[in-house]
Parts: structure tokens; C-alpha cells; sequence
């Protein structure tokens, strides 16, 4: 939770900068259902439960968080979809997911094209990293020390 939380005041505070509105649109693509939805189902509860906490602490700069969440299913093509879903609609500051790295890779051309970020909490492939400027992972990969 406590990544969460760092995560979602460190966007709210620098995109609150250009933006003078009463909530903070986040979106999270996740696989809520769907062989990957235990993981899925474990990072909206994190989330959840971050939010919950800052918003109960006043938001981020008087901003109340609010979720924006669609179900990936796990699938790239369905992530795609719920990328541009949510960015259409909501205009999200930021998207929080998918764990699954080959839905990240799909939405990266989306993510840069629109200059909007997407933080992975869970995807491993190391091409991620190098996936654009809009397209971050929040995860250990390869031999620890």
C-alpha cells in the first residue's frame, strides 16, 4: 500500500500544477477476470486501499482520488481497447497497470502517442524498460544481490 500511496501523490502533486479540478482521474487496467485475476484482483485491492487512505487524509492538494478501473482480462488486445476507453472518456492524469507485460507493450505506443503515463505494477519483461518516456514498471526483475 505504502507504494501506492507515493504513487499517487507524486502524480496528483505534479499534474495538480496544470490542473485546477476538484478530483484526480487515475485509470487502472487491470485483469479482473480471467486466468491473471488473482494478481489483478490483489493490485486493485492495494490501490484501493491507498486511495482510501489518502482521500480520508483530504486528497492529494484538497483532490479527492477517484478510480477509474477496466478489466484487461490479462489479454493485449482487450487493454488496448480499455486504454482508449478510459482516455477518451475520463482524461485520466495517469494509468496504473496491467500486470501482464505483453498488455503493457500494447498500450505503450498509446501511452506515448497521448503523453500519458502507465506505471506497471507487475510486468517483467525488461523490454518495458525501454517501452518509451511514458511507460514505467514498479518491478524487480533479474538476480538480486
Amino acid at each position: 500500500m505504502k507504494n501506492f500511496i507515493i504513487i499517487f501523490m507524486t502524480i496528483a502533486i505534479l499534474n495538480s500544477c496544470s490542473r485546477n479540478e476538484d478530483v484526480v482521474k487515475i485509470g487502472a487496467i487491470l485483469p479482473l477476470t480471467g486466468s491473471a485475476a488473482i494478481w489483478g484482483q490483489n493490485v486493485k485491492r492495494g490501490i484501493d486501499l491507498a486511495k482510501d487512505k489518502l482521500n480520508s487524509m483530504g486528497g492529494v492538494n484538497d483532490s479527492k482520488i477517484v478510480l477509474l478501473y477496466e478489466d484487461s482480462e490479462g489479454k493485449p488486445e482487450k487493454s488496448v481497447s480499455a486504454f482508449q476507453k478510459i482516455f477518451t472518456t475520463d482524461k485520466p492524469i495517469a494509468i496504473i497497470g496491467d500486470v501482464a507485460s505483453s498488455s503493457v507493450l500494447a498500450m505503450a505506443p498509446l501511452a506515448n502517442r497521448n503523453k500519458i503515463v502507465i506505471l506497471s505494477p507487475g510486468a517483467s519483461n525488461p523490454d518495458i524498460t525501454n517501452a518509451g518516456d511514458y511507460v514505467f514498471r514498479n518491478f524487480v526483475c533479474g538476480k538480486l544481490l
